[in-house]
């Protein structure tokens, strides 16, 4: 601890430990992504004072940038207005846009160049309404040209939704939809008008026009993509509208992908035997994170290792004699200073073996080691006990080896490996029976503990478990394995 209080660094010890504060205060309050934010929309502004432009832009709030695209006719003002309404973004499109500059200048005429109706989108999505609320554009661009003129203009979406519909469907809708004299828009089939309203088509909706509109958008479709793909989800406007629009809104809702560095920190609960030290090494190997156990750590410390919590364990080990627990205390100093190392606070970790109890619990809590996943493996009581039965460990090596039917476990590659097997004392019938109620005591008040636990079914093979929870693994705590 530094002269002024605060945590620090300290650059003389080895192996060095980074107080797990600075990660989890950088996470919490988003520091990476506002920082990338704050520099990208700099260089696109380009203002005279950097630093009062900078402090504005730090008070002012993060409001939605949101392009909504598809083909024709497939929902797109209709997704709009729903997103609007709910979050207070203004919904901005080209003919409203355009509408109101030839009015403003009739001289412009209805047919503009491409560099002018950017001019005017950029112009409108720079006023005070769209800088405070933010903004949903509305089916532009349309072509790669558009789309490179509105990001040579700095106009820059967090996020693209795109509506996809199959061809036959958006023919259907556009077939029959109608504007009414009220400027809502309606449908013969799905939203018919209300009597008295009077109502006509488009001339867009024609079958002529639609189907060589819908050329046109899948010529460019791919261009679009390319041009959006850090930002894009796509969404499945076949369904009814209320479901479309509950999927678009749930899309707003989800934090954009950013570039800002994370650390994994996935946690392992369930019963002994389910198969937590399995799926760490598999995530460890898989992702490059470092695997921390609490067996490795006990058998570390028994076997010499020179740090203060080391010693610790075996003076309260040699205290309490064969067979005694060891204090809570000791055992998170154990962990403690394994995840304070330099590889855990870099590259992220998987935990197995602790905690076992809602007191070991807080300890990680009050001490910052907070999990970005937490699985919780469920494993039957007899599937454990069978389990258990059959694993054998190495004495010299520590590696666990199956006997008989259990396929959780590889069996000895070699003769001698197979001769000097041993069953751990804790394996025994009478002792697995004694783990099993001991985690009973403690598991509901232990599930509690992480409201964002995920329960899996770890009664099934090893690699089918490692899908269901590799599944659950999604950007961006962890990068893409195959990008490493």
């Amino acid at each position: 601890m530094g002269r002024d209080g605060n945590i620090g660094i300290d650059a003389t010890k080895r192996p060095v430990r980074v107080p797990p504060e600075f990660a989890h205060y950088l996470e919490k309050n988003d520091v990476f992504r506002t920082l990338e934010n704050l520099m990208q929309n700099l260089l696109i502004d380009k203002p005279d004072d950097p630093l009062e432009w900078m402090i504005q832009f730090l008070k002012g709030p993060e409001v939605p940038k949101i392009f909504v695209g598809g083909p024709p006719a497939v929902g797109k003002h209709a997704v709009c207005a729903d997103v609007s309404g709910k979050c207070g973004a203004v919904i901005v499109d080209v003919p409203s846009v355009v509408a109101k500059a030839v009015t403003a200048d009739p001289t412009l005429g209805n047919e503009l160049e491409t560099d002018k109706v950017t001019e005017l989108l950029v112009a409108r999505l720079k006023e005070e309404d769209c800088r405070t609320k933010g903004y949903l554009l509305c089916g532009y661009p349309k072509t790669r040209p558009q789309a490179l003129m509105l990001q040579m203009a700095g106009i820059l979406p967090t996020q693209y939704i795109l509506l996809e519909a199959p061809d036959e469907v958006v023919v259907q809708r556009a077939e029959g939809r109608l504007d009414g004299a009220d400027k809502e828009t309606y449908h013969t089939l799905f939203k018919p008008a209300p009597e008295g309203v009077k109502c006509k088509s488009r001339p867009t909706d024609q079958k002529a026009v639609l189907q060589e509109a819908l050329k046109t958008y899948m010529r460019n479709e791919l261009d679009i993509e390319m041009s959006y793909q850090s930002v894009m989800r796509k969404v499945n406007a076949d369904q009814p509208l209320a479901d479309v629009q509950a999927d678009v809104f749930t899309a707003v809702c989800t934090k954009p992908y950013s570039n800002a560095p994370t650390v994994p920190r996935i946690l392992l609960l369930g019963p002994p035997g389910a198969g937590k030290r399995t799926q760490a090494n598999i995530l460890a190997s898989k992702y490059n994170l470092v695997h921390v156990s609490m067996d490795d750590l006990r058998y570390q410390a028994m076997s010499g290792s020179r740090t203060r919590s080391a010693a610790a364990y075996r003076a309260a080990h040699e205290e309490g004699g064969a067979g005694a627990a060891v204090p809570d205390k000791v055992l998170f100093a154990l962990v403690s200073d394994r995840l304070k190392m330099l590889d855990c606070q870099t590259q992220g970790w998987a935990l197995e073996g602790f905690p076992m109890a809602p007191a070991q619990a807080d300890m990680l809590e009050r001490e910052k080691f907070v999990p970005s996943r937490v699985f919780f493996l469920e494993v039957p009581d007899e599937a454990v006990s069978d389990r258990l039965s059959t694993r054998r460990v190495d004495p010299i090596t520590g590696d666990r080896y199956k006997v008989g039917g259990n396929a959780n476990y590889a069996p000895p590659s070699t003769e001698g490996e197979n001769e000097r097997l041993r069953q751990h004392p804790l394996d025994a019938a009478e002792k697995v029976i004694k783990r099993l109620e001991d985690f009973q005591e403690y598991q509901e008040a232990l599930r509690a503990k992480y409201a964002s636990l995920t329960t899996i079914n770890a009664d099934q093979e090893v690699h089918t478990v490692h899908q269901c929870i590799d599944g659950r693994l999604v950007m961006p705590i962890l990068p893409n394995p195959a990008s490493s």
